[in-house]
């Protein structure tokens, strides 16, 4: 009896893999860019704000394209990724949008308090998309039927 890949499984492997390789590749031009402009030195993580652009930009690409290739071969730890590593790469992402946004209609603002505080609305738009994407990811990958899926494929 053949095993199905779910339907969901499918479409969300599709959508992570393509927007990661896409972002992906947008990061391996950016880099060279930077790289030809301003030399070496200047893509090194050398500060916690560095740190933290390294992870919202380098990395998220990256582990969206692995988990999506994950979630297509049906591997185990990519639905470990979606239920635990998603969730809080895609609000740091938002809530880093969330503050390009409010700094852009304040630029006296430098704070994130005094940003929510004076401009709370596109924090607070960027958090309801944000639940409105996360709830239904986390529902759907934590279904029994889901799960099963994916400790019948850890032996293969």
């Amino acid at each position: 009896m053949p095993r199905y890949r779910p339907l969901g499984v499918s479409i969300f492997a599709i959508i992570l893999t393509f927007i990661g390789g896409f972002l992906t590749l947008i990061l391996f031009f950016e880099i060279l860019a930077t790289i030809s402009f301003s030399g070496l030195g200047s893509i090194f993580i050398t500060n916690l704000y560095s740190l933290g652009g390294f992870l919202v930009y380098g990395a998220t690409p990256i582990i969206f394209y692995i988990t999506g290739v994950g979630l297509f071969t049906s591997r185990p730890w990519a639905l470990q990724v979606v239920l635990w590593g998603i969730p809080p790469l895609l609000f740091l992402s938002f809530m880093n949008l969330a503050c390009s946004v409010a700094q852009g209609t304040n630029i006296y603002l430098f704070r994130v308090n005094d940003l929510v505080k004076y401009n709370p609305q596109p924090f607070l738009i960027l958090f309801i998309f944000y639940i409105i994407i996360i709830f239904p990811m986390i529902i759907y990958f934590r279904n029994s039927f889901i799960i099963k899926y994916f400790r019948k494929n850890s032996s293969s």
